[in-house]
């Protein structure tokens, strides 16, 4: 695959034959009164047509990227073979046509500019247009699903200058005007965020409070802000650092604290466009911090440290197996008695599976793939080192339905519900990592989230179905529960993972209208551990170590929420 390096030079490179070529074609399409060779060219296209139409009536991802190159490269041999042939002419279109489909589904930039090679190449051939414009608009819409606007305008506005008669001409002008509205958005975008960076956040408040054995520390803004927080070794404190922010002058810069874990606070500027909170304490290795998020409030929680018997001997029980039905999971379930039980029950869902791949990185990366590495580390962690009772959903690459991943925790009688998912975006520089819990979705991407979790269920279900849902659900304690385990989840998991690694990025707990997670009994969360279409965090996720701490991480957010807190449903 091409570095983005390669990607830009090659863009650039095409755009430059638009601007130098005023389409004076100089290569004639000739031979077509060579009889033999119209006819041999004629037979082996057809015969690769056929291998292409078999192609399309497979959904998206059920064929491998190393079949589409195969008919691909049938198609370009044709022309290498027969140039001067009508038919291997079209041979030229179709091999860039499947380029730019293989493209579309693997992301393979490779694809990208072997598609926009042969397109160039199909508009400087044929004098009377006969697909050229074809060509030029498929260049465009490569280009547009890059964001090149420039290049995109420019293949558009070829195809009206060089082939006003073509039939690609009203469609030309429609992705014209959708890129004219997209510059105009981009410039908009760029003048806010700027007007952004002008107005930093302010620090109105830090609070001290304590009460019993918890000693917590808030930080009050004017608006909502990201946040990094982690434990510095030399000497031994926590800290809180606030990009583009400011300190109210009503703000104590130096707190002194006779309390019983935190005996100082400091608050320092560490740049001109930040400030970081510095947390000292009288015996740091004793204690267990919780740093959230609430609106424009962080809150640091600081308890002791509990002293955890572990149990000797591994418990003994199964591993829940799933059927090898597709569609679901069979009724006569053994069901617990939840109230005999002195091991918690935990059931982990490895999102999607089977038929449905779930989101797409490149070299052939799938989430499904990635959601069942990190479960089966999970259930291990949890079953060795934490000695809970576990249950999976799916231990192989196999479909089931949302309904019934749900079901399978019910019957089990299951303490806790975690669906592990890795994210997506249309916007490559989108990553982070976050924890969702039931709710309506406050903003659009996690709506846009939930709907891409969600599939097919997404249009089945009305929204007054899903509001009456949420309704009946607030009656009881789950939501709270679930929100509680999600912030424990989200906590442990951005604190363990950026101590390891950079550029972690915290995008804190969410509500999101999830059907996997509707139809649990008890608390339950679905976390997205970070975005395969983001290429650092693709890099990282297709590392076994990375999955494995990731799992680490998440095991210990359920554990410290099993500490404290007893599920109630």
């Amino acid at each position: 695959m091409m570095n983005r390096l390669k990607m830009k030079k090659t863009i650039k490179a095409f755009c430059f034959l638009f601007l130098m070529s005023t389409f004076v074609f100089s290569v004639p399409l000739l031979g077509f009164s060579q009889t033999n060779q119209n006819a041999k060219s004629e037979v082996l296209y057809k015969k690769a047509q056929e291998e292409y139409y078999s192609l399309l009536r497979f959904s998206n991802f059920e064929i491998k990227r190393a079949k589409w190159i195969e008919t691909a490269q049938k198609f370009k041999d044709i022309w290498g073979s027969y140039p001067n042939t009508i038919s291997g002419y079209k041979a030229l279109f179709t091999s860039s046509k499947l380029y730019q489909k293989s493209f579309a589904r693997f992301g393979d930039s490779g694809d990208l500019k072997k598609a926009l090679e042969g397109f160039q190449k199909v508009a400087t051939v044929d004098k009377e247009g006969y697909l050229g414009d074809d060509a030029l608009f498929n260049a465009g819409e490569l280009f547009l699903s890059q964001n090149n606007y420039g290049a995109a305008s420019l293949s558009f506005q070829t195809v009206l200058n060089v082939f006003p008669k073509g039939d690609m001409v009203n469609r030309a002008k429609q992705r014209l005007a959708l890129v004219k509205n997209r510059i105009a958005k981009r410039k908009t975008q760029k003048v806010a965020k700027v007007a952004k960076i002008k107005r930093p956040i302010i620090i109105s408040d830090v609070n001290f409070n304590s009460k019993y054995s918890q000693e917590w520390l808030t930080i009050e803004t004017d608006r909502r802000l990201p946040f990094f927080s982690k434990w510095i070794a030399e000497p031994s404190r926590y800290i809180i650092d606030l990009p583009d922010s400011r300190v109210s002058d009503s703000v104590l810069k130096n707190i002194k604290l006779s309390g019983r874990y935190l005996k100082q606070v400091r608050v320092v500027p560490i740049s001109n466009l930040g400030n970081r909170v510095v947390l000292e304490f009288k015996a740091p290795k004793k204690i267990n911090i919780r740093t959230f998020q609430e609106k424009n409030v962080i809150k640091v929680s600081i308890l002791p440290k509990k002293v955890v018997k572990r149990v000797a001997t591994k418990p003994s029980y199964q591993k829940a197996k799933v059927t090898k039905q597709l569609e679901s999971i069979p009724e006569n379930r053994v069901v617990s008695n939840k109230s005999n039980r002195k091991v918690p029950y935990i059931v982990i869902d490895p999102g999607h599976g089977g038929k449905d791949y779930g989101a797409v990185g490149g070299k052939g990366l799938l989430e499904k793939n990635l959601n069942l590495a990190i479960s089966k580390n999970l259930v291990r962690i949890l079953e060795q080192k934490y000695a809970f009772k576990v249950a999976i959903t799916r231990d192989d690459d196999r479909f089931i339905t949302l309904e019934a991943r749900g079901k399978f925790a019910n019957e089990k009688d299951a303490d806790l519900f975690v669906s592990i998912h890795v994210n997506a975006a249309e916007r490559k520089g989108a990553h982070g990592i976050e924890t969702y819990y039931l709710g309506r979705g406050s903003s659009d991407r996690a709506r846009d989230t939930a709907k891409r979790e969600n599939g097919e269920l997404v249009y089945k279900v009305p929204d007054n179905d899903v509001q009456k849902i949420l309704t009946d659900m607030i009656t009881n304690r789950k939501i709270n529960d679930s929100s509680v385990l999600a912030r424990w989840i989200q906590d442990k998991l951005f604190l363990k993972m950026s101590k390891k690694y950079s550029h972690i990025k915290n995008l804190g707990v969410k509500e999101g209208p999830f059907f996997v997670l509707h139809s649990t009994k008890m608390p339950s969360v679905l976390v997205e551990v970070g975005f395969i279409t983001n290429s650092s965090e693709r890099k990282r996720l297709s590392k076994p170590q990375y999955l494995n701490r990731l799992a680490e991480s998440i095991a210990q957010g359920i554990s410290y929420y099993l500490k404290d807190n007893k599920p109630t449903i």
